[in-house]
């Protein structure tokens, strides 16, 4: 699977940006990968709780040994330095394993949703020619006519119960590939979008500080594996010792039974879009005054940021195309707020500018073209027609105008690209913020 075009990390395509400025370099471990945090705590907490789905629960050994076990077992079907592994299953613990096996084993993961249709994963099994694809025996039905090796995670899991528990040795480095998550193409086919191990974890390291998460927080999962904002989900929680509850997915789209899922698994911290948030309200959720609570994937409308303001703990609008890992920028609801909210500060290692035509940052309340850059950007993406660019994706080219190193933008970005206001500007490291597109 090859990115179109000659992506570099400094230049990637992208058709979504945000706000003048970037946040202040700050440091974070870009020498381990994901798995590596986790098996560090791991070893800190062995006996603490790390996951739960439903009657089945893991410690943060079980789950680490467990994942262990996989991953050696992935090791010798080949699994090594950037192969691509499908991840096509049901919610549950054993999916935690998978997807932290496949880190350990040195491998990439492509999440697929087992309710796509049967159209849509053929399409993302084909473009990313995944040589194995991890799966369970009750998927088959869902699952079209491909021809690649299927490990059943339910078959798998109890024979590998006799393989060596311990760590493994690591055979990623920071920069290889941590996932290939598939968004809607321009070609109406879906397109892959390469993330590196690095990125996540600039990521995870800049969200861990900003929400204040902790070991004694409970995270309540709700995002399906396809939807890349469930890396936050997923890996945050593991790598503080806190504990992850994940919802299967009956309980995701019943309000009722969400709800129920919320308040007897005490949960502090539940991440979803809007919609989720306005199915839980209908529902006749009153609130939790100790619940943070991360909101994105859509505009989030200030009616609602003021209703959740006043039912939880905090609340946080979330902004980021999956092009540049996840979330981009933050903004935390003051509960104040009326018309479109702000999306607030980048992340850290992140800029975020509004330049217009000749590259100069736009005045507050005009309009202009939104770019990101910075340690979250994608290694590149991949399209249906190999080598040509999807028209609606633009160049970003990770510096401030000053430096960007070219006269101007390419051309046609300021027409396609969608405007943006901006409403403050950077002024003595004053955030920035600009306005979401009606």
């Amino acid at each position: 699977m090859q990115p179109t075009s000659s992506f570099v990390r400094d230049c990637l395509a992208i058709d979504l940006g945000v706000a003048e400025g970037g946040h202040p370099k700050a440091d974070y471990a870009g020498h381990l990968c994901v798995h590596q945090l986790v098996e560090l705590q791991a070893e800190k907490t062995p006996h603490a709780s790390a996951v739960v789905c439903n009657r089945r629960s893991l410690t943060y050994a079980e789950l680490n040994r467990g994942a262990n076990r996989l991953a050696r077992y992935l090791r010798e079907r080949g699994v090594s330095g950037e192969t691509l592994v499908g991840l096509c299953v049901e919610r549950s613990t054993e999916m935690v394993i998978a997807l932290l096996a496949i880190l350990k084993a040195g491998g990439a993961c492509v999440p697929i949703g087992p309710t796509y249709p049967q159209e849509r994963i053929y399409d993302v099994l084909q473009d990313s020619q995944v040589p194995l694809l991890i799966t369970q025996k009750r998927l088959l039905g869902s699952l079209p006519q491909v021809s690649v090796e299927c490990v059943y995670l339910d078959k798998v899991c109890a024979a590998t119960r006799n393989m060596d528990p311990g760590n493994l040795m690591n055979l990623s480095a920071a920069g290889k590939l941590m996932y290939v998550i598939y968004t809607s193409g321009s070609t109406g086919k879906p397109k892959g979008v390469q993330i590196e191990r690095r990125s996540v974890v600039n990521f995870l390291t800049s969200m861990r500080q900003s929400s204040g998460l902790e070991a004694r927080d409970v995270l309540v999962a709700v995002t399906t594996l396809s939807f890349d904002i469930a890396g936050l989900e997923m890996y945050l929680p593991l790598i503080v010792g806190a504990r992850l509850v994940i919802a299967d997915r009956a309980t995701v789209h019943d309000g009722r039974k969400l709800l129920g899922l919320l308040e007897n698994s005490s949960g502090t911290v539940m991440q979803s879009t809007p919609a989720t948030w306005r199915l839980l309200i209908q529902s006749g959720w009153k609130g939790n005054g100790k619940l943070k609570i991360p909101c994105g994937g859509e505009a989030l409308p200030a009616e609602l940021a003021r209703e959740l303001f006043h039912r939880g703990a905090s609340v946080w609008n979330l902004y980021g195309p999956a092009e540049t890992t996840i979330w981009s920028s933050l903004y935390r609801v003051t509960g104040n707020e009326k018309g479109v909210l702000p999306i607030g500060r980048p992340i850290a290692n992140t800029q975020l500018h509004v330049p217009n035509q000749e590259l100069q940052h736009v005045p507050i309340g005009t309009e202009g073209v939104r770019y990101i850059g910075g340690d979250g950007l994608a290694r590149g993406i991949t399209e249906p027609v190999v080598g040509k660019l999807a028209p609606q994706l633009k160049i970003c080219i990770d510096r401030i105008p000053s430096l960007w190193g070219v006269e101007k933008l390419p051309s046609g970005v300021g027409k396609e690209s969608v405007p943006t206001t901006v409403v403050e500007n950077w002024a003595s490291g004053e955030v920035a913020t600009a306005a979401e597109p009606a």
